[in-house]
């Protein structure tokens, strides 16, 4: 089973005194980072969510069995023009959904995919190459942001899967290269979340049931969804608290199947989200 080995490992850059006793025990118990007790943000019998720089918490974690992520993509959406001029939606992202970031994250994980842009699709697919298997799967958009100025249409996405021999799993019916889906419809206000039917083809894959699955750019959560719709567990990484809130509620909606929501707990995370950022909302 992989182990994440990224950059910025763990204790490495002194400074400190006193012992630091790294590791996951148990489990999904509280890891250590810096020598200081790090909580999961959320924690139920399938999905931890941490709420941290992946950098600093995934070299502390267990072995898991597939690593399944969306990261930043390196793309850049101008103000446009004539019949299109409006694109605050593609522009306004945060400020971090689309500066692009290091794969280095990849080395050493043998069983991964990793969605990517066009301009990123290169390192990756380099990546990718020096593993034993590897494949290219594209989900091709039926519905796409139209475009003057003489450019292709943006309907296409790129998911590449790098994996060991014995670790592509599923039935013919998953394993076509070519996924349709229309975009839209989201089910929060992350910019940048992917179709839940997406994610859990993946999932199925390259996990088995009962399979831990890693995903350091966890976003609002439908990596952990997808996983536990499907008899995965998973372990969810989130930068921005805000997402980890989202993720959180999205983890919860198991329970309240066939119920009505729990306003009590859907009003505390709307205050909580409203703290960081007023003009937000949870979905």
């Amino acid at each position: 089973m992989p182990r994440m080995a990224g950059a910025g490992e763990v204790g490495d850059s002194g400074g400190g005194t006193g012992e630091c006793v790294a590791g996951l025990s148990q489990g999904f118990d509280c890891i250590r980072v810096d020598c200081m007790m790090m909580q999961p943000y959320y924690q139920d019998e399938s999905v931890t969510i941490y709420h941290g720089d992946y950098r600093e918490i995934v070299p502390e974690l267990g072995e898991f069995e597939l690593l399944l992520t969306d990261p930043p993509y390196d793309i850049h959406a101008g103000t446009g023009g004539g019949c299109f001029g409006d694109r605050d939606h593609l522009v306004n992202t945060g400020g971090f959904t689309d500066g692009g970031c290091d794969f280095g994250f990849l080395d050493g994980v043998d069983n991964w995919f990793c969605f990517c842009s066009r301009k990123q699709l290169p390192v990756v697919l380099s990546l990718a190459q020096s593993m034993p298997r590897w494949n290219l799967i594209t989900w091709c958009k039926p519905n796409p942001v139209p475009t003057c100025n003489n450019k292709y249409l943006p309907d296409v996405e790129y998911v590449t899967h790098a994996f060991q021999s014995g670790r592509l799993f599923g039935d013919m019916r998953v394993k076509s290269s070519f996924m349709v889906h229309p975009c839209g419809n989201k089910t929060t206000r992350h910019p940048n979340e992917k179709p839940l039917k997406l994610v859990s083809k993946l999932v199925t894959l390259g996990s088995q049931l009962g399979e831990t699955i890693l995903d350091p750019f966890a976003g609002s959560g439908t990596t952990g969804r997808a996983a536990k719709d499907l008899g995965r567990k998973a372990v969810l990484i989130e930068i921005e608290e805000r997402y980890c809130e989202i993720a959180a509620y999205r983890m919860r909606q198991e329970v309240l199947s066939g119920i009505e929501k729990d306003a009590t707990y859907f009003a505390i995370a709307e205050a909580r989200i409203a703290r960081a950022d007023p003009a937000y909302r949870l979905l």
